[in-house]
């Protein structure tokens, strides 16, 4: 048995080059990984050479190929999104699996190709990352395709037993903690450091954050005309005292062109809020509900977001105290080429 107190610290007392080093050459598989970590922990430069170079190394392990194809989604550079087109065809579905749910957060239009290339595997897991794959991508570059089918209404809760969670403004440094904690969840979309607001729920800290591409009224007013990631939620893991990405905010034009249809999706593709929305005179107004899902509270939302003063007010927040029955997917719809919080 291995000595264990002989393992190094992976948190203070190795500097980065001993890192990498240990990452491309120990033969202890956990301590490839807890290096590659640290790496990422600290985002030091050399962690995507290290990851690059495990990724595509045939002969490393299925949970260490994986571990890297993770930290490649971390940045959206081109030589990145090579390697994890070229491994999400890999035989082992781990790496597969990972390699494609990467390329949703940093994929571009060439990558979306090679997914729509792919054959539709018969695995359910494979078969979600591929089509969340494509979605993502899509909603994140505005184009109108691999759009999410909105939850039919026998889908909602009703939210019972119910309390509300308070909207706030957020103090000093908060939205800014929020963005920088989150950034490599987020490669490829840009958080506005203005119009955030808090959302608590007992113990439950929430910042909802605008994306930077919708700050202005006129940016804003397009989602009733194409597809859209206009902002997302950012929960903040209290054991860690970082946030982390919890829902994707999608918005699609309404069929029929009556306001815009709004999911809260979380980063693996499971649609856990559903509901509507409408701008008008510099006012985005919106519903939201839960569907039946074990992956998030019932709420029932109603508010709106003031363009111009960038500040939201809310009519109705509600919150069950349990979270909703049931499971939800995403699925797919076809394609088509009184509290008020200010900013921070």
């Amino acid at each position: 048995m291995r000595d264990q107190s002989h393992r190094p610290s992976f948190r203070a007392d190795l500097e980065d080059g001993a890192l990498v080093e240990l990452a491309r050459s120990a033969r202890v598989e956990s301590d490839v990984i807890d290096a590659l970590r640290e790496l990422s922990r600290r985002r030091s430069p050399e962690r995507l050479g290290v990851a690059r170079g495990i990724l595509a190394d045939a002969k490393r392990s299925r949970r260490l190929r994986a571990t890297a194809a993770v930290e490649l989604g971390t940045e959206a550079l081109p030589e990145n999104q090579r390697l994890l087109i070229k491994a999400m065809v890999s035989e082992d579905s781990t790496v597969s699996i990972r390699a494609l749910q990467s390329l949703g957060r940093i994929g571009d239009k060439g990558a979306l190709s090679k997914l729509e290339a792919l054959e539709i595997p018969a695995a359910p897991n494979a078969r979600q990352a591929i089509s969340f794959a494509k979605s993502l991508i899509s909603y994140r570059l505005r184009l109108d395709t691999h759009l999410l089918r909105p939850p039919a209404a026998n889908r909602y809760v009703a939210v019972s037993d119910s309390g509300t969670f308070a909207i706030m403004s957020p103090k000093r440094g908060e939205v800014d903690k929020a963005i920088r904690d989150t950034a490599l969840s987020l490669p490829a979309v840009l958080l506005a450091k203005t119009g955030a607001t808090k959302l608590q729920c007992g113990r439950m800290e929430y910042v909802l954050a605008i994306a930077e591409a919708f700050r202005t009224l006129r940016a804003t007013a397009t989602i009733c005309e194409k597809s859209a990631l206009p902002c997302v939620l950012l929960r903040k893991d209290l054991a860690l005292d970082r946030y982390v990405l919890d829902t994707y905010v999608f918005t699609q034009p309404a069929i029929g062109g009556d306001g815009v249809r709004l999911l809260g999706v979380r980063p693996k593709g499971d649609i856990v809020y559903g509901g509507t929305g409408s701008i008008a005179d510099g006012q985005a107004s919106f519903t939201l509900r839960s569907v039946k899902t074990r992956l998030a509270p019932a709420i029932d939302v109603e508010g709106s977001y003031d363009l111009r003063a960038r500040s939201w007010r809310f009519g109705r927040a509600r919150v069950g105290q349990t979270v909703s029955a049931g499971k939800s997917s995403a699925k797919r719809l076809g394609d088509r080429h009184e509290v008020t919080s200010g900013d921070s």
